[in-house]
C-alpha cells in the first residue's frame, strides 16, 4: 500500500518580519515542508494566534501595537491555543544584542537577518526536531528493514509530537533507517499508519539504547490530523 500524507506537519505565522528578508526565508521554509502565513500586523497576528494552534511563530523585531513582550505574553497564556508553540525573532543585526534580552517561558530562537542560506537551512533543520511532546504510552508495532531481512516489532511511544515519537527501544537502529509504523491510539477504532526514519538514540546511565526517535514522514489518509487533534486535547487538559 502506497502512504500519501494529505496534511503538512508544521504551521508558521510570519508577523512582521523585514521586507529584503521575508521571501528568502519563507521561501527556505516552503523548501523544507513549512506551510507560511504571512501578515504585517502584530495585532492582527495575535487574533489568529488566540484562535489556532500554530507550530511556530516568528516575529520580525522590533514589533509595535502590541510590543514583542505584549504579544509573548498573550500567546504564553495557560488558555493559549499556541501557549507552547515554538518562536523565532528575527533581527537586523545591529538589534541582535537587543532581541536576546527577550524573555519567554517557552522555546524562542533568535536570528539574524544576515544569516547566509546554509546558516538558515540549519536553524530550519532545528525546528523540524521542535515540536509540544506529550508523554505517552501508546502500543505501536514496527516495520524495520534490517539488512536484507524485515523485522516485525511491537513496542510502545515514551512520547509522542507533531514531528515524531521516542519508542521504547529494543536495539540500536542506524540513523536515516526508514521503517513502517502502526500507532494504536486510545480512543481511535482505526490504528494510524504511516512511514518515518530514525532521527536519533537515547541512553541510560549504563550506556545502553532506552530509546528510538522517530521522525514522522508520511501518514496515510486522515492518521496525522488524528496525532495532532489527540496532541492538542492532552496538552490543554
Amino acid at each position: 500500500m502506497k502512504i500519501t500524507m494529505d496534511t503538512k506537519i508544521r504551521k508558521v505565522l510570519m508577523i512582521g518580519v523585514d521586507r529584503d528578508f521575508q521571501p528568502r526565508f519563507e521561501s527556505l521554509l516552503n523548501d523544507a515542508g513549512f506551510d507560511v502565513d504571512v501578515l504585517g500586523s502584530s495585532e492582527s497576528a495575535m487574533a489568529i494566534a488566540q484562535s489556532i494552534a500554530l507550530d511556530i511563530l516568528v516575529f520580525g523585531f522590533p514589533l509595535a501595537n502590541p510590543t514583542m513582550s505584549e504579544c509573548l505574553k498573550k500567546i504564553r497564556e495557560e488558555n493559549s491555543p499556541c501557549r507552547r508553540s515554538a518562536v523565532l525573532v528575527v533581527a537586523a543585526p545591529d538589534t541582535v544584542d537587543e532581541a536576546r534580552e527577550i524573555k519567554d517561558s517557552g522555546y524562542l530562537r533568535i536570528l539574524s537577518t544576515d544569516f547566509s542560506d546554509p546558516e538558515l537551512n540549519n536553524e530550519i533543520d532545528g525546528l523540524t526536531r521542535f515540536a509540544p511532546r506529550l508523554s505517552v504510552r501508546i502500543p505501536i508495532r514496527l516495520e524495520v528493514h534490517l539488512g536484507t531481512e524485515k523485522a516485525m516489532v511491537l513496542s510502545q511511544t515514551e512520547n509522542v509530537s507533531a514531528c515524531g515519537m521516542l519508542v521504547k527501544a529494543w536495539r540500536q537502529l542506524e540513523e536515516d533507517s526508514k521503517l513502517n509504523f502502526e500507532l494504536y491510539v486510545p480512543g481511535e477504532k482505526q490504528s494510524i499508519k504511516g512511514c518515518g526514519a530514525v532521527v536519533r538514540h537515547t541512553f541510560d546511565g549504563m550506556g545502553k539504547v532506552r530509546g528510538v526517535g522517530i521522525r514522522f514522514d508520511e501518514f496515510s489518509k486522515d492518521g496525522f490530523n488524528v496525532i495532532r487533534n489527540y496532541l492538542r486535547h492532552h496538552n490543554q487538559s
